[in-house]
Order: C-alpha cells, then sequence, then structure tokens
C-alpha cells in the first residue's frame, strides 16, 4: 500500500531479483539495444523517491554496475519524468550510461533538456516518450491528424538538432509514444474504431 521504499533491504533485495533475472534472460537477445531503469520515478508516484531521493539513486547505481557485470555490451540508462534530480545522478548515480526522460513539451520540441542535462550530468539523452494522440475534441480526423504530423515533426527535428556535431550534442534519439491513440484519452472508444 506504501509503494516501494528505496531504503528498504527486502525491497531492495526483490527488485535486484527481478533485474538480474530480466538481464540473464535477455542479455543475449540481438535486439536489446540498451538497459532501461525505472519509468518517471522522480514522480514518487507508488514510491518514496521525493522523500529519499538519495536511497533511490544509491540504488539505481548499484543496480547499474550489478548489470554493466552481466552485460559489459549495453549501455544503462535511467528514465525519468523531469531533470530536477540531475545533481543526485551526478552525484550518486554516476555509474549511469544514459539520461532518459519522458517528456511532452509541445511541437517546438523539448526546450532546455539538452543544455541543462549537457551542463548538470554530462551524459547522452533519449526522449523517451514523447507525442500526441491524433483524436482531437471537435476538429475533423483530417485536422486532428495533420495536427498530431506538426506536432511529430517539431519534436523529431528538435531531437536531430541535438545529436552529435550540432547544438548541445547530446541526444541519441526518441521514441514516439505512441502510434495509435489511447481509446481512454477520448472517454469514448468507438469513435476510435475508425
Amino acid at each position: 500500500d506504501k509503494g516501494t521504499d528505496y531504503s528498504n533491504p527486502v525491497h531492495r533485495k526483490n527488485m535486484i531479483a527481478s533485474v538480474t533475472e530480466m538481464v540473464a534472460s535477455f542479455k543475449d537477445e540481438p535486439y536489446v539495444l540498451c538497459w532501461v531503469l525505472g519509468n518517471e520515478s522522480d514522480y514518487s508516484l507508488g514510491c518514496n523517491v521525493k522523500s529519499k531521493p538519495k536511497a533511490y539513486y544509491e540504488f539505481v547505481n548499484e543496480t547499474v554496475k550489478m548489470i554493466h557485470q552481466m552485460d559489459p555490451t549495453r549501455p544503462v540508462a535511467i528514465s525519468n519524468g523531469t531533470t530536477d534530480h540531475l545533481d543526485l545522478i551526478a552525484r550518486y548515480a554516476p555509474e549511469v550510461d544514459i539520461f532518459m526522460i519522458n517528456a511532452y513539451y509541445g511541437s517546438r520540441g523539448f526546450g532546455g533538456v539538452w543544455q541543462t542535462v549537457s551542463e548538470k550530468l554530462d551524459r547522452p539523452v533519449i526522449i523517451g516518450e514523447f507525442g500526441c494522440p491524433a483524436y482531437h475534441e471537435g476538429k475533423s480526423q483530417d485536422i486532428a491528424e495533420a495536427e498530431q504530423a506538426y506536432y511529430l515533426r517539431g519534436c523529431w527535428e528538435d531531437i536531430m538538432a541535438n545529436t552529435a556535431g550540432s547544438k548541445s550534442g547530446v541526444a541519441l534519439g526518441g521514441v514516439a509514444y505512441e502510434w495509435m491513440d489511447e481509446w481512454w484519452k477520448n472517454y469514448d472508444p468507438y469513435l476510435h474504431d475508425r
């Protein structure tokens, strides 16, 4: 009921066992590009990252070291929802290879994410989630899809503008989330059937 407590030895042991099993099961899979720890854990939904961030990032570092030992061929990323804890990652989780952020900032891209990470953490960045649905209440399907394309193009152009050799040079890529609309965003699944 209280969620994950990253200072609790039992919770930590269970999570290490889970990650160990995952890496052991999939480390020989040729299509695994990197390992990713967390998913917006810094929002503290179902965990205590906000109240005990040091414990969380120390645990992340311990886990990354373990993954590096099990699979030295792939990098390990941490996936956050903000850039709020970059100083803590730098201090308590220096083994993290890639900073990943889920960011829905609009059609102009990702603002100061690139420069902030470059200055505070000095790690490459993957946008782990970005995008918008094609459904737009009160708009025709053609207009809604055109607006979605405009949004996604702006995000992708910002990622490309920040890859190696340009601007900040820290962008590794991004993942459009997602390729189909989520019916619950419309609250009427039948509108999505077409």
